[in-house]
Parts: structure tokens; C-alpha cells; sequence
């Protein structure tokens, strides 16, 4: 009878716990049974499967769907938004300009280029224009003087850097001076020309102070009065004062440009003479006439296949300035 209840016992407890473990003990055996994935084909379902789009892509793409309906698509031809009923009135005032066909008239970049110029047109048949007609600066200033018969000038062409001045020079009038060369400094400095000496570098003929009177007081000014002829720009002599700050002599820079089709060539006609012949590429020019106050050129053009001349004047874009 013990043995008997000893079992019952036994029997009850297992019942009881299977009841409890149920659960766990099905899915052990379900395990056991179902066979183990290998990483190769876990790696190849995680690659092959499509990716989840976000939330963000998803409202995104919705939006831009949205968008694509409600904006219609533009009018062939028709290249903005027809104006209102009320705006037609102003639309007539707007000058309507025809639409031209670029194959209709074929303009290159090159002929576009050599059409103008700073306002020169260089399309004129004549292929000569004027680019430069200015009164040459002079290279000397005048500082002060010693009486009238010697002064000091200022040469503005050698500046020196480290005194941050120019070199200044006493000169004495009615004698003509050669520049020389300093072999160790390299500075250039003047000396009077002797009778066999080379060619003279500039010369001051004359000199005169004159007393001006201040207007809003009793109290005279002199300013100096220096007549200096440079052998370089050739020329008339022309006048400095001590006022000058940057003078002009009476020498012309004069600058050409010449072009043939697609071509230019520059001549430079400074200190050049009426009957001066320059060009080339079967065209002659030859200086005619030169009008200085104006700043024109009158020049006669030759053919020198066909011997057909032709006279123009020319001139700078800012000569009537």
C-alpha cells in the first residue's frame, strides 16, 4: 500500500509540472527538429531583401506627387504665363522685338570681337583707325632756382625706392646737357654737352620769375617760369612752371592700328612729319595733315594694286572731349 502511494505521488508531481512547463518543453522540441541556418544564407536573405523605406521618403515622395498635380505643365511655345485682362494695356506700350534666326545671319565670335572697339569701329573699309593722340608727359618738374640763370629740376622718370624721392638736378640755362650713366649705382645724372659730344638729352633756354598777387590778401606769390627743350620727344620747346605738378611737353603721342580682315598691326607716328609713309600688306597710308588742337589725323590711303588713293581724317573716340 506505501509503494502504491509512493507512485501516485511521483505520477502526480510529474503531471503537475508538464502542466506548469508545457509550453517551454513543445518549443525544445520544436527547435530540435527545425535545421540550423548557416551565415552564408542568412547574409544572402538579409541582402536580398528589399530595403524599408523611411517615413521621411515616403512623405517626401507623396509631396512631390502632390506638387506634379497641382503645377501644370508649361505651353508649348508659349514661354511665360499669359497676362490678366487688366495687364493688356500695358503689355501694347512694351516694344516687341521679332525673334531672329541665328542661321539667318551668322555672326561669329571673332567678327563680333572686331566689330568695336572702345567705341572704334573697326569694320570701316578705310582699315586705319586713331587710338591714341595725348600730349607726351615731360620727364622733369621744375623744384625751385638760384637767381634766373640756374635752377633745379626733378627728374620723375628714376624714382628712388629705399628715399622714396626723386633725384633732383641743378641745371644752368642756355646750356645743353648730356645724360650719363653712373657705372656703380646705375643712377643716371647730367652733364653739360661739349661741341663733339653725342647727342644732347634736353636744354633750358630760359628762365623768368613772375610775382603773382593773392586775392584775398596783399601777399605775392613767385612762381617760376622754365622754357625747356627735349631732344628725345622732339618737338617745339614747351613751358614749366613751379606750379606742375605733372607737365606736358608739346611732343603728340600719336598710336595707329591698322587691320586687315581679322588682323591688326600697330604703328606708332610720334615725332613723326607730314609725308611720313607707313602700312604694308599692299596698302600704303601717308600723313597728310596733322591737327593738333583737334587731335585728327588726316592720312591718304594707296592701293598699290589697283593705285586707288583715298584721303580721310581720322581721330580718337574722346577727340571732342
Amino acid at each position: 500500500m506505501k509503494k502504491f502511494l509512493f507512485f501516485f505521488s511521483i505520477a502526480w508531481v510529474a503531471f503537475l509540472c508538464l502542466l506548469v512547463f508545457k509550453d517551454r518543453i513543445i518549443g525544445f522540441f520544436e527547435q530540435q527538429e527545425k535545421p540550423p541556418q548557416s551565415f552564408s544564407q542568412k547574409t544572402l536573405l538579409e541582402e536580398s531583401a528589399p530595403p524599408q523605406k523611411s517615413k521621411d521618403t515616403v512623405v517626401q515622395k507623396s509631396f512631390e506627387q502632390e506638387k506634379e498635380q497641382l503645377v501644370p505643365a508649361p505651353m508649348e511655345g508659349i514661354p511665360f504665363a499669359p497676362l490678366e485682362e487688366n495687364n493688356k494695356s500695358e503689355m501694347a506700350l512694351v516694344p516687341q522685338i521679332p525673334a531672329q534666326n541665328p542661321s539667318s545671319n551668322p555672326t561669329s565670335l571673332a567678327d563680333k570681337n572686331t566689330t568695336s572697339l572702345g567705341g572704334l569701329n573697326l569694320s570701316d573699309p578705310f582699315g586705319l583707325i586713331l587710338t591714341k593722340f595725348e600730349r607726351q608727359p615731360s620727364r622733369f618738374r621744375l623744384v625751385s632756382w638760384k637767381g634766373s640763370k640756374k635752377v633745379q629740376i626733378e627728374d620723375l622718370k628714376k624714382y628712388n625706392s629705399s628715399k622714396k624721392v626723386f633725384p633732383k638736378h641743378w641745371i644752368e640755362i642756355g646750356q645743353k646737357y648730356v645724360e650719363w650713366l653712373h657705372p656703380s649705382t646705375k643712377e643716371s645724372f647730367f652733364k653739360p654737352a661739349q661741341s663733339n659730344s653725342s647727342s644732347p638729352r634736353f636744354e633750358a633756354i630760359s628762365f623768368e620769375v613772375r610775382n603773382q598777387v593773392l586775392s584775398f590778401s596783399g601777399y605775392s606769390k613767385p612762381i617760376g617760369y622754365l622754357i625747356l627743350r627735349d631732344f628725345k620727344f622732339g618737338g617745339p620747346p614747351y613751358e614749366i612752371t613751379s606750379e606742375m605738378n605733372a607737365p606736358l611737353t608739346s611732343s603728340y603721342a600719336i598710336h595707329c592700328q591698322q587691320h586687315v580682315g581679322a588682323n591688326k598691326y600697330f604703328h606708332d607716328l610720334s615725332g613723326k612729319r607730314k609725308g611720313f609713309k607707313f602700312g604694308g600688306w599692299g596698302v600704303q597710308f601717308t600723313i597728310n595733315k596733322f591737327d593738333f588742337p583737334e587731335r585728327k589725323l588726316t592720312v591718304i590711303k594707296k592701293d598699290l594694286k589697283s593705285k586707288e588713293r583715298t584721303k580721310k581724317v581720322i581721330s580718337t573716340p574722346y577727340s571732342s572731349l
